[in-house]
């Protein structure tokens, strides 16, 4: 007697829509995408506006090959999957460290009216060295609803950059968390643009080395209202 053939494993896009929107809402976002080209019925499940609302590219080891033009199309089919709302309202490029300031530009035209929280994170052995002022200042400019703004151990940004998060507009008034973790050239010139942050209850600058005592301890003295802010001084190298 023959054995019998073992027995196959449904496929996913033989589930209901709403049972595939739940496993899909636990997949990386190319595993959603991949399984959106499967067929139209999985489609329009993998295009669920909510699937998009937080666009995270951090997954390693994929975020190593994360580049400009694969987030330029990532960004594309959120603004899609969104409709009237715009791109993601958060975006992780943790570990993205091959975008550039072009990548910063697909983030200002995308996300210029949705995206309120933004991680840049160099940690865990690499660092930002491709992103310069220019592509901090196209976000500041261009994403009007940013709320929280962390950029760990960028190599290459200066005071330029974070006078342009506080010259945005409106950014005084909305900017409420600021993670500028290792980055060494920050100096004199950040510590007096961040008070002009005045929104502020999260401020981490450990490791931002090129920052002034003096000036620090004037920050930390009660120049950044209100009395609540969480701040996390300077320290060793990160």
């Amino acid at each position: 007697m023959a054995a019998a053939a073992p027995a196959v494993p449904p496929a996913l896009t033989t589930l209901p829509p709403d049972a595939l929107s739940f496993v899909l809402a636990f997949a990386d976002v190319d595993d959603v995408v991949a399984l959106g080209g499967a067929c139209k019925a999985a489609r329009d499940v993998a295009l669920g506006p909510h699937l998009w609302r937080r666009l995270d590219l951090s997954a390693r080891p994929r975020c190593y090959d994360v580049n400009d033009e694969h987030l330029s199309r990532m960004l594309a089919i959120a603004a899609q999957a969104r409709g009237r709302d715009g791109g993601p309202e958060s975006l992780d490029l943790s570990g993205c460290i091959d975008l550039t300031d072009a990548g910063c530009a697909a983030i200002a035209d995308q996300c210029a009216r949705s995206l309120r929280d933004l991680v840049v994170d160099g940690t865990d052995g690499f660092r930002v060295r491709r992103i310069t002022d220019a592509g901090v200042r196209a976000i500041a400019v261009g994403c009007t609803a940013l709320e929280r703004v962390t950029l760990r151990c960028a190599h290459t940004i200066t005071d330029d950059a974070i006078r342009a998060l506080a010259a945005a507009p409106g950014a005084t008034s909305r900017l409420r968390h600021l993670d500028i973790t290792g980055c060494h050239n920050l100096g004199a010139g950040s510590v007096a643009a961040i008070r002009a942050l005045t929104a502020l209850t999260s401020l981490h600058i450990a490791g931002c080395r090129s920052m002034p005592a003096d000036a620090l301890a004037d920050l930390f003295a009660g120049a950044l209202p209100p009395p609540s802010m969480e701040a996390v001084a300077a320290s060793d190298a990160t």
